[in-house]
């Protein structure tokens, strides 16, 4: 995975959700709206799926990511793999239970590089995808789990897909390069939908990557140089029902609501410099799926231990990260490990956590109640007490979308309301009392309200 990025700001406090005096998990997995997908390095094979899929379902989790028995399948392969290898007589017996939202791994790298401009070799990689798709068809799995980073780099740096130099390329210029690259990934997204038109394709990232790059040198120097044509080309070449959804990497280090309340406006803003005018609206209507990464969380690498966190605070923020990745994800949260099997050791503690926060999540998403009201909180991560007095109170009336807020004398600049990761309305410098009708609501979502004071301070309200 690319390295951590946790993103600073002096205008912020730290903002934490206390467990204290959790819901009980009482409610059944699957009665939310969102999912939980497990992906690590404890991923599943097939075979290992066919005889331990009665025990895994047992873990906190919607679905996972897994592979095939022969290696996690890398997309410019340009070797033809025979059928055997996709397990086409294995996956229909895969007894997924409660497991209901399951992804094929994709890593898009190769040890031969993309050859972006060899038709022949790209003809051996559109049959591979085919396969990859009937393979997604018949397991019954949403789609793939689809990994963009160059994981060979120290062993071959010139096979990363996303570089462009004169070497690799001479006599072609960046943009005509990009040109086969935009193609490429228009043939590739054709090709994963081929067999199941409503694929779902779930990146790691998309554009954010190279947005942080691109502010260090221009495009076309960096790693990442001819990725944001091959997502063109993605979003060029798919049908109305496939979607692409973008995984949001960059939320493995957060522990701020804010961070993860505006993480999809920020995506989609990042994103649209990268993408032509014909494909922008496309793209303004991104998906976002946000993850939680567990190792960051509890320090098993010792870049990750820096601040000596103690158990309950571990447990807190990996608490708080989740209720919000549910809160501000579209439909899917993702669980990344690297140092925990959740197939074959006692995870019990990380578990528990996990569904206290779905039955909370439940519990709001089922509320029948025809009027909401309550407070906007803003809490501190480490001593788990109110950093302040509520910013705004709030009554929401179901029936009519009626929205009332009182912003308790506060001088506010500015009132947001999201629904899950899009953004609904941008009231500036708001009256002391505000009324509104949120007809933009589709009510099929988490209704998020933010309110920002002028000294920088936000304040969250999620209800439902």
């Amino acid at each position: 995975m690319m390295a951590s990025i946790f993103i600073k700001s002096r205008r912020f406090l730290l903002v934490i959700l206390c467990f204290t005096g959790m819901i009980p998990f009482t409610i059944a997995r699957g009665q939310g709206s969102k999912k939980l997908v497990q992906f690590g390095w404890d991923y599943p094979t097939v075979s290992f799926l066919k005889t331990h899929l009665g025990e895994m379902q047992k873990q906190p989790f919607d679905g996972v990511a897994f592979s095939f028995d022969f290696k996690i399948f890398d997309l410019f392969d340009t070797i033809a793999y025979p059928e055997k290898n996709f397990q086409f007589d294995d996956l229909p017996g895969l007894k997924w239970g409660s497991f209901t939202d399951n992804f094929i791994r994709v890593r898009a790298q190769s040890m031969n590089g993309p050859n972006w401009t060899d038709d022949k070799a790209w003809n051996n990689i559109i049959l591979n995808v085919h396969n990859i798709s009937k393979a997604v068809q018949l397991s019954g799995a949403k789609g793939i789990f689809f990994d963009p980073e160059y994981y060979y780099g120290a062993l071959l740096p010139d096979k990363n897909p996303w570089i462009y130099n004169d070497t690799l390329y001479p006599h072609m210029t960046y943009q005509e390069v990009g040109e086969y690259v935009r193609k490429r990934g228009e043939q590739f997204v054709k090709a994963i939908q081929y067999y199941k038109e409503d694929t779902k394709i779930l990146s790691f990232y998309l554009l954010s990557l190279v947005t942080l790059q691109a502010r260090l040198k221009p495009l076309e120097q960096t790693g990442m140089a001819l990725y944001p044509f091959f997502v063109q080309g993605m979003f060029a070449g798919k049908n109305p029902k496939c979607e692409i959804i973008d995984g949001n990497e960059l939320a493995f280090s957060y522990r701020y609501e804010f961070q993860f309340v505006f993480a999809g406006e920020r995506l989609r803003d990042w994103g649209k410099a990268f993408i032509p005018d014909s494909l922008k609206s496309v793209y303004q209507n991104l998906t976002v799926s946000q993850p939680v990464f567990y190792d960051r969380i509890y320090g098993t690498f010792p870049q990750f231990d820096e601040e000596k966190l103690n158990p309950i605070q571990k447990a807190n923020w990996l608490y708080s990260n989740l209720y919000y990745a549910y809160k501000t994800s579209d439909e899917y949260v993702w669980f990344y490990n690297s140092k925990i099997d959740w197939w074959r050791s006692n995870n019990d503690a990380i578990a528990s956590v996990i569904r206290s926060v779905q039955a909370r999540e439940r519990a709001e998403a089922g509320n029948r109640k025809r009027t909401l009201t309550g407070n906007s909180s803003l809490k501190n991560f480490f001593s788990l007490m109110p950093e302040s007095q509520a910013d705004f109170s709030y009554s929401y009336k179901k029936s009519t979308k009626a929205l009332t807020v009182n912003f308790n004398g506060l001088d506010i600049s500015d009132f947001y309301v999201f629904e899950n990761s899009q953004l609904l309305y941008t009231i500036t410098d708001p009256p002391e009392k505000l009324y509104l009708t949120l007809n933009k609501y589709s009510k099929k979502g988490n209704l998020i309200l933010v309110s920002l004071v002028r000294n920088g301070k936000y304040s969250f309200a999620f209800i439902n």
